[in-house]
């Protein structure tokens, strides 16, 4: 059976990202998740020379891929979490005709 340990900071950052996240459907995380990966890999990538093998150990997400990635991928649907929350504070939602 395959067991781990999350320590403090990895599960602050699923906290965060999931708190981030409330109006995504699965394939916008996977989009998410697939640009949080690409910005890491871009880190590490040689561009000078492409032969150059790459260290799998040394590649880290950061918070900085993890915030580019939201700019990059949004919800399609839904209002934004921004909208959300300053309706939430004024106390102000707009209704349809039926309401």
């Amino acid at each position: 059976m395959l067991s781990f340990v999350l320590d403090t900071q990895i599960l602050q950052f699923l906290s965060f990202g999931a708190a981030r996240t409330k109006n995504y459907s699965g394939a916008e995380l996977e989009g998410v998740v697939r640009s949080v990966v690409s910005y890491a890999l871009n880190r590490q990538i040689s561009f000078d020379d492409l032969t150059k093998p790459l260290d799998e150990e040394s590649i880290k997400v950061t918070m900085d891929d993890f915030l580019n990635a939201l700019h990059e991928v949004g919800p399609a649907f839904g209002a934004s979490m921004d909208d959300l929350e300053r309706r939430r504070r004024t106390q102000r939602f707009l209704c349809s005709e039926f309401c």
